[in-house]
């Protein structure tokens, strides 16, 4: 079987989304949370393609942008905080 191409954003979802609603490893992920949530029908990747190794790849990728991912969140939730107290 050929292998599908999951671009690596919908691949940092899906660990993402996976983690808020059951906070489990990635094999927990691959075997039994991805295929029980609506992710698969939201991203339109089906649950043959979400597999550990392919996580695992897709983690590591994450964690090199780790220190702009930060940075990112902290300006953009401080934005929204600041707003909300104005």
């Amino acid at each position: 079987m050929r292998l599908m191409t999951v671009q690596r954003a919908h691949l940092a979802a899906v660990l993402v989304a996976a983690r808020f609603c059951e906070p489990k490893s990635e094999p927990h992920i691959a075997e039994h949370s991805y295929s029980k949530a609506a992710l698969a029908d939201l991203l339109g990747i089906p649950a043959h393609a979400i597999y550990d190794n392919r996580l695992y790849r897709a983690l590591d990728k994450v964690l090199l942008q780790k220190e702009q991912l930060q940075k990112h969140l902290k300006e953009r939730l401080g934005d929204l905080f600041c707003r909300a107290r104005g």
